[in-house]
């Protein structure tokens, strides 16, 4: 769920401090060289050094984008309350940010607020109309609330929007699954697997769909393909239990 996109290339953080308003030049110039190292801390993976600069940014000029940024780097650390608190500064710095209100609802929803989740990403809708990831985060969301058919159709418009979203073509899948559509699950699990051919959760999808048409042999082969990629050490051990309960 927290595939977080970094949304800024460094070029274009760097022209968000390169013609200060204020009178404190200075201290602008300095947040904005404090930002982009916290940024590329942040490409790197390196989310406890990116938490600190962009503190540090922070403190010499507070702007919508360090706070979001900052957001971004503490959900993906889990740190949902802090995260809550930074995408709700980005929003009051700046009411028409869509994208603080799309990870705003990330949070609402990882909290379990799935109501307050939906109006976020309703809202940033309303404020992009063809932003993809808030109309695969709202379908997410609505799959979760058995609202398959909607959410299918919000995957429908991300996909129309990003024909690359690989994750588009994935949680669609799931939700044709869980709506017993294992045909149209199936054709969705190979576009997803065409875009992200070394990711395990696609194969697990496709070990389970194939389950259910009981194609054991092939979903064996795909449970392999998935722990192979290493499913076991970033989702658990419930792929093995399936492996052991239908391939012998």
């Amino acid at each position: 769920m927290k595939n977080i996109l970094l949304l800024l290339s460094v070029f274009t953080t760097a022209l968000l401090f390169s013609a200060p308003a204020s009178a404190d030049d200075a201290d602008n110039k300095d947040a904005g060289k404090i930002f982009v190292k916290g940024y590329k801390k942040h490409l790197n993976g390196n989310l406890k050094a990116a938490e600190r600069m962009y503190s540090e940014a922070l403190i010499k000029n507070a702007t919508s984008e360090v706070f979001f940024k900052r957001g971004c780097v503490r959900f993906e650390s889990n740190k949902l309350t802090e995260a809550l608190s930074d995408f709700e500064n980005a929003i009051a710095l700046n009411p028409s940010y869509a994208d603080a209100y799309n990870y705003r609802g990330l949070v609402h929803f990882e909290r379990g607020d799935t109501m307050n989740a939906l109006n976020d990403h309703n809202k940033a809708l309303e404020l992009n109309p063809q932003y993809a990831d808030a109309y695969y985060q709202r379908a997410y969301v609505k799959t979760q609330l058995g609202k398959y058919e909607e959410a299918i159709s919000d995957y429908n418009k991300a996909i129309e929007i990003n024909p690359e979203h690989g994750y588009a073509y994935l949680n669609r899948s799931y939700t044709y699954f869980l709506n017993k559509k294992y045909q149209k699950a199936m054709h969705d699990i190979a576009a997803a697997v065409s875009i992200m051919p070394e990711n395990p959760y696609v194969y697990k999808i496709k070990a389970m769909t194939e389950i259910a048409m009981g194609n054991y042999h092939h979903a064996c082969k795909s449970i392999s393909d998935a722990i192979d990629l290493g499913y076991t050490d970033a989702y658990g051990d419930d792929l093995e239990k399936l492996a052991k309960k239908n391939c012998r």
